[in-house]
């Protein structure tokens, strides 16, 4: 085995040596057949209460730190929390708003219900590791709400006080190769991580200080599903019209 050690680091440089090492490993494995539940919370709507606005991520959240799921999870709650309040203050949503466990291990449960997906499913939204980074943001959506984030994203500050919108524009790689999200049972589907990409930081103290970055992403997806949630119009095979 080939064991790699850091010897000298700048902020944008890493040196490494190379050594060999002799590792072993004593796993003791027991396999054991347990349940997976698959968990949705749900408020239900007024008007189309058989429509779907689901947003979640895969709840396991075995990382700490900001780049693991812990930071989509704090994401989702924060969410949750203030969609709660609204709905407490009198707030009628159009539509039924459900969090759910989409990652992993939901994969069965879509299988199971692809058909109720496909016909009673407004968006999904996708929280998983929100935090990778804070140098530029990477939104994976689909062409219907594009529009809608664009415009979104206009009015968020990033760290260096411009827009995330200009940031982006300006940040993002020419060269990104990486193949567009499957829309496997066409839902319309939006997923928003602010990360590196590309660009070594280096060692920081704080990715996100003030936590301003996990709240500019908090309000963006609160207003698109609180857009979505209530909007007249959403039309699978055209241009989906938000207020």
């Amino acid at each position: 085995m080939i064991f790699r050690q850091e010897t000298k680091s700048s902020r944008d440089s890493v040196e490494l040596s190379m050594s060999k090492v002799r590792l072993r490993v004593h796993n003791k494995l027991e396999m054991k057949k347990k349940i997976n539940y698959s968990v949705i919370g749900a408020m239900s709507g007024e008007e189309e209460p058989d429509r779907y606005v689901l947003v979640g991520k895969h709840r396991d959240a075995f990382f700490f730190r900001a780049a693991g799921t812990v930071h989509g999870s704090t994401l989702l709650m924060e969410v949750a929390r203030v969609l709660g309040n609204l709905r407490k203050d009198g707030w009628k949503l159009r539509r039924t708003f459900k969090l759910w466990s989409r990652g992993s291990p939901g994969v069965e449960w879509v299988e199971e219900h692809t058909k109720l997906l496909v016909d009673r499913a407004v968006v999904y939204s996708n929280t998983d590791v929100a935090m990778g980074g804070n140098y530029v943001l990477i939104a994976q959506i689909c062409p219907k709400l594009a529009k809608a984030m664009f415009h979104r994203i206009k009015t968020i500050s990033s760290l260096d006080k411009r827009t995330l919108y200009y940031n982006l524009l300006e940040r993002y790689g020419r060269s990104a190769d990486y193949p567009r999200k499957p829309f496997t049972i066409l839902v319309p589907f939006f997923s928003a991580i602010i990360c590196l990409f590309f660009i070594i930081r280096g060692k920081t103290a704080f990715v996100d200080p003030m936590t301003k970055l996990i709240g500019g992403l908090a309000f963006i997806l609160a207003t698109l599903l609180f857009s979505i949630s209530k909007s007249y119009v959403m039309q699978k095979q055209s241009k989906i019209l938000l207020e």
